[in-house]
């Protein structure tokens, strides 16, 4: 019976840690939340305007300066600028391969010989030649992909064989005309936009290195601009802890009295000094990475003699553009939507990126493309009478008697039957612009996903903000109140310097609110400008 009534028990046990556990299971987290504090989406210009006028520091400039600092001195900055310079170049020398290039040479200028030979009977005969000759030659790159060249050279001779008794003038002119042109280089046996293709390549080439530099040139702005926020909310924080330590030696100064005349043990005189040496430390410390931090702001200026930039200030003009997007809905807005994408970096790289693969696969392989050559060459022979003048041997060449030689001539060279190089180089393209496709459309979800993302960080700041002026009006009432208390006997300079340090303290952190919204005013200046 025993046995059953210790079996019973175990199980009412059981049954009742069983419960437990079961009370006890992991909890849903999707627990729902709403704020009944009656946020409102309008922001009391009025009083930050106040707060700014009483607030505002002295030596600040505009953030525009810090851009222009980097645009003029960053070593980084500098490097993408030639890199686009490099591109320019070369879009320029795309251009110049498809005008006209004239040429001129010498062939020679003029020559002088005296050959004496035995050409029949004795005895020998020595001829004198004075030779003048000219060339020049115009070429033109064609948009197949071939070129087109016309060349024309003139030889004037002066001769005797008679040991200059008679000197006969005679005209050796000819002309030239060459064409080359391949075919097949890409999917057309013959591409009239080949060259239109090659120019699209380096345009999108300099437009990419172009964005470079101005996308690097606001990215290091806002990077600049949100360190010299931290490094502003370093040093208010280090005024802070140096107030904190005036007031804790005055106490420390206190309990040494106070220790003297018995009013407080050894041990509080030994905290009261423990407090005041960790403050000691904390300034120390804070003031190691305000100098590690100013070290790194140098990063951004090239100039070795510029150690500091303008301090980050804020102004209600300065973010006045963020006021119509507090409570908005920037990513259910087309209008947003499409400005983001037009004006969103990497998305219009991907753009650009792409662009450029087709680009690429409109251009094709010219190097194992086969090609022809057609040449037509003209060269009039004409045997002037002896003792001819110069405008004799001219006239000669327009008489019957002027033998007209024309030779044509056709070529066809293929370097690779079989076209490896175009094979391979057309699955590498048709690879680049699977990628590019898919990179664009990543880019452009990015975009929607990040304007949601905007949306939130722009309300959280400005939620923010309103919290922060309700803690700083708080703190300043506060601090007037310890003042009156003080004058009446109801308080001590201890708890009004106290007062004072926490309206410091919320000022700042209200400053350091409004300072965010101006980094998030100047990435969202785009998308309103």
């Amino acid at each position: 019976m025993k046995r059953h009534r210790r079996s019973f028990s175990l199980f009412i046990t059981l049954f009742l840690v069983l419960a437990s556990l079961s009370a006890s299971m992991y909890p849903s987290l999707d627990i729902p939340f709403t704020n009944e504090s009656g946020k409102s989406s309008e922001v009391n210009t009025e009083f930050l305007s106040d707060f700014l006028s009483q607030w505002e520091m002295p030596d600040a400039q505009m953030n525009r300066a810090i851009e222009d600092v980097i645009r003029a001195e960053n070593r980084t900055l500098r490097t993408l600028e030639s890199v686009a310079e490099i591109q320019r170049l070369s879009l320029e020398r795309v251009k110049a391969g498809q005008r006209p290039t004239l040429s001129v040479n010498s062939a020679p200028l003029y020559s002088y010989i005296d050959d004496t030979s035995l050409t029949g009977a004795p005895p020998a005969t020595t001829i004198t030649n004075h030779s003048f000759g000219f060339n020049g030659a115009l070429s033109q790159s064609l948009m197949t992909g071939g070129s087109l060249s016309v060349q024309l050279s003139s030889m004037s001779s002066l001769i005797t064989d008679d040991g200059g008794t008679t000197w006969t003038w005679n005209q050796s002119p000819s002309a030239s005309l060459s064409l080359t042109q391949p075919i097949g280089i890409n999917d057309k046996v013959l591409d009239f936009n080949y060259g239109n293709h090659v120019l699209e390549t380096s345009e999108l080439a300099y437009e990419s290195a172009l964005m470079s530099v101005e996308d690097t040139a606001q990215e290091l702005s806002r990077e600049a601009l949100s360190l010299l926020q931290g490094y502003q909310a370093l040093r208010e924080s280090r005024f802070l802890l140096i107030k904190e330590y005036e007031i804790q030696e005055n106490r420390v100064q206190d309990a040494i009295e106070n220790e003297a005349k018995g009013l407080i043990s050894r041990n509080d005189l030994l905290a009261e000094k423990q407090r005041l040496s960790t403050l000691a430390l904390q300034i120390t410390n804070m003031e190691s990475e305000i100098a590690s931090l100013e070290e790194t702001l140098t990063l951004f200026s090239s100039d070795p003699e510029t150690r500091s930039f303008p301090l980050a200030t804020s102004s209600l003009e300065s973010i006045e553009d963020l006021f119509l997007l507090y409570g908005s809905t920037l990513d259910s807005d087309p209008f947003y939507e499409q400005r983001a994408l037009e004006t969103d970096s990497a998305y219009m790289q991907a753009q650009l990126d792409y662009k450029a693969a087709q680009a690429q696969y409109a251009q094709g392989s010219p190097s194992d493309a086969p090609s022809f050559t057609l040449s037509v060459n003209y060269e009039p022979f004409s045997n002037p009478a002896p003792g001819s003048s110069f405008s004799d041997s001219i006239g000669d060449l327009f008489s019957s008697s002027t033998e007209h030689n024309v030779r044509v001539s056709f070529l066809f060279n293929a370097p690779d039957v079989f076209r490896k190089t175009r094979r391979a180089q057309t699955g590498q393209l048709d690879q680049q612009l699977v990628q590019a496709q898919l990179a664009v459309k990543e880019a452009e979800e990015q975009v929607k996903a990040s304007l949601k993302t905007l949306q939130l960080r722009i309300n959280g700041a400005f939620d923010a903000l309103e919290l922060k002026i309700s803690e700083y009006t708080l703190a300043r009432t506060q601090a007037e109140d310890e003042q009156i208390r003080l004058e009446y006997g109801l308080s001590d300079e201890y708890q009004v310097a106290r007062k004072e340090i926490a309206m410091y303290q919320s000022a700042f952190s209200l400053l350091d609110s409004l300072r965010t919204l101006t980094v998030l005013a100047q990435e969202v200046s785009p998308l309103l400008n």
